[in-house]
């Protein structure tokens, strides 16, 4: 994917400016998401669980008890409804 990215880049950067420097803006976010990418799978071996509880929890403190992205579900569903529950 980042082949991609970088292809498209150099390509739109063509007569514009030295290609050199395109890829010198782009090789630090390059950098940041292959080393996510390792980190990630690093974290996985290592039996490390995904901890998705907690911003739950904080979402629930910051709005007195309520989850906002259920509340909005609930209260956005009218094309749900509208349909007949499909």
């Amino acid at each position: 994917m980042l082949a991609w990215i970088a292809t498209g880049l150099l390509e739109f950067s063509i007569g514009r400016r030295p290609l050199w420097t395109a890829l010198s803006d782009w090789l630090p976010f390059a950098a940041f998401l292959i080393v996510y990418d390792y980190a990630r799978g690093m974290a996985e071996g290592l039996g490390l669980p995904v901890l998705w509880e907690q911003p739950v929890d904080v979402d629930r403190f910051l709005t007195g008890g309520t989850v906002p992205t259920v509340w909005l579900q609930e209260h956005l569903n009218w094309v749900i409804r509208r349909r007949g529950n499909r």
